[in-house]
């Protein structure tokens, strides 16, 4: 048993070495996997923040869209101050009747 100490502490040592090595190497992948979610963190965030801009801006869209004139309120609108002017020019005339 004592002969085969040397070789046993050898082993161990060998089996201690790997160990510390596959530590090391997984230690090396588990921060650049931390690393990656925070950029990809980073970049969701950013992505939301757009997101949110771009549905403001539907929103503002649809709003606008809805108070803007169509062609038939300027139609309506034209023929309200044609009849208008035609009002206003019977007055003028019976102003200058009297």
């Amino acid at each position: 048993m004592t002969a085969n100490l040397p070789e046993l502490l050898n082993r161990l040592s060998g089996k201690c070495n790997v160990l510390a090595e596959r530590y090391g190497l997984v230690k090396k992948q588990r921060d650049e996997a931390i690393e990656r979610c925070e950029e990809l963190q980073a970049q969701v965030n950013g992505l939301k923040a757009k997101l949110e801009q771009a549905e403001t801006e539907i929103e503002y869209l649809r709003i606008s869209h809805k108070i803007a004139p169509t062609g038939e309120d300027a139609k309506l609108t034209q023929d309200m101050l044609a009849a208008m002017i035609k009002k206003i020019d019977k007055c003028i005339a019976k102003l200058r009747n009297d």
